[in-house]
């Protein structure tokens, strides 16, 4: 599938894929798990530049 229709599922479908820490619900198991590293605080990118770390994988491309 392409991230755009993935995306497009998250607007039509059911939510299944609940947060256990807040109400958030989502449609596609990789959107939780993506999710969930803003409660754990796990930035898994990090900058070979510096010191900074990222959540997701675009944000350290941006930097």
């Amino acid at each position: 599938k392409s991230a755009k229709q993935i995306h497009s599922k998250s607007h039509t479908e059911a939510k299944p894929h609940k947060c256990p820490h807040c109400s958030k619900s989502f449609a596609n198991a990789s959107y939780l798990a993506q999710h969930l590293r803003i409660h754990l605080g796990v930035k898994p990118y990090h900058c070979s530049y510096c010191e900074k770390s990222f959540r997701q994988l675009s944000h350290l491309q941006q930097h």
